[in-house]
């Protein structure tokens, strides 16, 4: 299926007790991205489509950032995100969706440890 975000996420050990950390790497049409993330715990992702709420047509370029610590993504050209984030987080955040012309969108999410999470954004056109 085009455009859906695969997701795989591999445990380095090098036989060191420090060792910790998690890579995942992300492949979407934007192209490949790799991130780390360090702790025990596996990393959680929130992950979305953006439309226009008139159209239904997806947004790309959209801006989408977490308030608490204003780590962000933008969206693809079918309109979708992903945000990675390690288990250290609030049990409540908000994620802004904002895109020029659109009216901003804030909408609430509520956390769970390595919980991964689906939050859908229609925008709607400013006046």
């Amino acid at each position: 299926m085009s455009g859906v975000l695969a997701f795989g996420c591999t445990k380095s050990n090098n036989n060191t007790p420090d060792d910790q950390s998690i890579e995942i790497q992300v492949n979407s049409n934007l192209g490949k991205i790799g991130v780390s993330a360090l702790g025990i715990l596996a990393p959680s992702f929130i992950s979305g489509t953006v439309i226009d709420k008139t159209s239904k047509l997806a947004i790309s370029g959209v801006s989408v950032k977490r308030k608490s610590n204003n780590f962000g993504s933008m969206t693809d050209n079918l309109g979708q995100y992903v945000l990675i984030f390690s288990a250290t987080f609030p049990s409540v955040d908000t994620l802004i969706f904002s895109y020029i012309g659109y009216k901003t969108q804030i909408k609430e999410v509520n956390y769970s440890p390595s919980g991964n999470y689906t939050v859908n954004c229609e925008l709607e056109e400013a006046d």
